[in-house]
């Protein structure tokens, strides 16, 4: 690991490698296995792959165009994607949720690749797009990584315990990012209005009936059109959801 330059990656890489010893050493007392010639066993020559192909990501020369920045954490979660241990679906799932949206995408890139389901419901919670990803990035990359794992990703328990964040979204008084909630919620199935998750979003559902429109013209805001749009989406989910806290505020802004 000489002359990588971030302690960052390289502590980072180290924690992969251990966690392959370790399973290494525990597979070994289970599984004693014959040596061959070179004094590896399979266990051994299985960990001598992993390490060398980690080593590699670092060996090719950089493209003549492009500086390569040694501190470039950003290369963390592609090789990480490459090696595809469970340690490296532990530190992918973490890194989610960095407030650094490039880390977040090649995150859920590696997540993709590796495949591994544990991952479902933290790739669900990212399908909420943040109010700033215009475009919605963030939110592709977590929708396509989900499709890798399992095309039936939304039929899955994790994927209802990572829905939290898209029920949110449908406070937004964007009608587009609510739209897309919907559609991912939708996905989920009808009955998501009756799973706990819901009723942890009525409070943010409440609070979002009292929105109040722009005052007056070329103010900025939300129109009085916008707004009563808005209301009757939350009045009709929160009936659906059918909790007791959201009587009083349908009824005062009925």
């Amino acid at each position: 690991l000489v002359g990588i330059g971030s302690e960052q990656i390289v502590n980072t890489l180290i924690q992969v490698l251990e966690h392959d010893l370790h399973q290494a050493a525990e597979d070994r007392v289970k599984r004693p296995s014959a040596v061959d010639a070179d004094g590896l066993s399979p266990l051994d020559e299985s960990l001598h792959e992993r390490v060398e192909k980690l080593l590699s990501q670092f060996r090719r020369p950089p493209e003549p165009t492009k500086a390569v920045d040694p501190n470039d954490v950003s290369l963390v979660p592609e090789i990480l994607g490459k090696i595809g241990n469970a340690k490296a679906v532990d530190i992918l799932v973490s890194t989610l949720r960095s407030e650094d949206s490039s880390l977040q995408r090649s995150a859920a890139d590696a997540l993709g690749a590796i495949g591994d389901p544990r991952a479902i419901q933290a790739l669900t919670s990212m399908l909420a797009a943040p109010s700033e990803d215009r475009y919605y990035h963030t939110s592709n990359c977590a929708a396509r990584a989900l499709e890798q794992i399992d095309p039936n990703w939304y039929q899955t328990e994790s994927a209802k315990q990572g829905m939290l964040p898209l029920v949110r979204q449908l406070c937004s008084t964007d009608p587009c990012a609510r739209d897309r909630a919907a559609s991912f919620l939708g996905k989920i199935g009808p009955a998501w209005t009756q799973a706990p998750q819901a009723r942890q979003a009525v409070p943010a559902l409440v609070n979002a009936l009292y929105t109040q429109p722009a005052s007056g013209w070329g103010n900025e805001g939300v129109s009085k059109r916008a707004v009563e749009q808005l209301r009757t989406e939350l009045a009709d989910i929160l009936l659906e959801i059918g909790d007791a806290r959201a009587v009083r505020p349908l009824l005062e802004v009925s």
